[in-house]
C-alpha cells in the first residue's frame, strides 16, 4: 500500500490516525511523520498498517517481544544478528521462548469442553491437575 491507499483506507473506514497509531502501539506523532513522509516506513510497519487496514479484526494478532539484553545473550550466546543466517537462529530461538511461556500460561487457562478436546487436554479426576500422560502442556 501506497501512503495514499493508507490515507484512503483511514478515511473509508472512519480512522484517525490516534486511533491507527494506538492499535499499532506507537505515538500520534510518530505516525503522523510517517505518513506524511518525514520519517520512512520499515517493511515491519508497512506490513502492520496493511494488516490492520485490510484483514478482518479476528485475523490480525501483531504483538512486539520484548526481551532483556541478558535474556537476549542467553537464548543467541554472543551472536550479533549481523547476518541473515544469524538473524534466523534469533527468530528461532525466540519463537521457541515464546513458546515455552505460552505452554507455561496455558497450564493455567480455564478450558472449555471443546477446547479440551480440540486440544486433546484430558483433565485428572482433581480439577487443578491435568493428567500428565495426555496433557499437551507437560
Amino acid at each position: 500500500m501506497t501512503l495514499d491507499e493508507i490515507k484512503t483506507a483511514m478515511a473509508e473506514q472512519g480512522l484517525t490516525q490516534v486511533a491507527l497509531a494506538e492499535q499499532l502501539g506507537i505515538s500520534k506523532d510518530s505516525l503522523n511523520k510517517i505518513l506524511s513522509g518525514k520519517n520512512p516506513m520499515t517493511d515491519a510497519m508497512h506490513n502492520h498498517i496493511r494488516l490492520l487496514l485490510t484483514q478482518p479484526r479476528e485475523a490480525v494478532l501483531v504483538y512486539r517481544v520484548n526481551i532483556s539484553e541478558a535474556k537476549a545473550t542467553e537464548l543467541l550466546g554472543e551472536k550479533s544478528c549481523a547476518v541473515a543466517a544469524d538473524r534466523a537462529i534469533a527468530i528461532e530461538a525466540i519463537i521457541h521462548h515464546n513458546l515455552a511461556e505460552l505452554i507455561e500460561l496455558g497450564k493455567t487457562c480455564t478450558w472449555s469442553a471443546e477446547e479440551q478436546e480440540f486440544l486433546g487436554i484430558t483433565k485428572s479426576p482433581h480439577p487443578a491437575t491435568y493428567s500428565k500422560a495426555l496433557d499437551p502442556y507437560a
